[in-house]
């Protein structure tokens, strides 16, 4: 009856241990389930994190390409400018010239008249 009892616990201890393995069994495949989503997870935003810097790198570029523009724009336009203020300084030293002349002429008439 000794070897019963005994017999008995441990085929209670077995069975213990055996419902804890099971339950450390079933925490491992639980663990190992979200690892696995954990890594898809991370996957999908270095994904996501890679089409954003390639989303970043063309709107970069396409701003260098503004600012290439607006700079040979800009040299066009400060050409431009200089070149009108060239042509309205010639512009008035001609005038300017005229009325000199005119004014020169006018004197000389005006001691002949006397």
């Amino acid at each position: 009856q000794k070897c019963m009892i005994e017999l008995e616990a441990s085929s209670a201890k077995v069975q213990n241990l055996t419902s804890k393995f099971e339950a450390e069994s079933a925490d491992r495949s639980f663990v190992s389930e979200q690892l696995g989503s954990s890594e898809e997870a991370l996957r999908s935003e270095s994904a996501l994190a890679r089409f954003a810097k390639a989303q970043v790198d063309e709107e970069a570029a396409q701003v260098r390409s503004f600012k290439t523009e607006f700079d040979a724009s800009s040299a066009e336009l400060q050409d431009l400018i200089q070149s009108k203020l060239a042509e309205e300084t010639d512009d008035r030293r001609h005038t300017s010239e005229l009325l000199l002349s005119t004014k020169k002429t006018l004197h000389s008439e005006s001691a002949l008249a006397r």
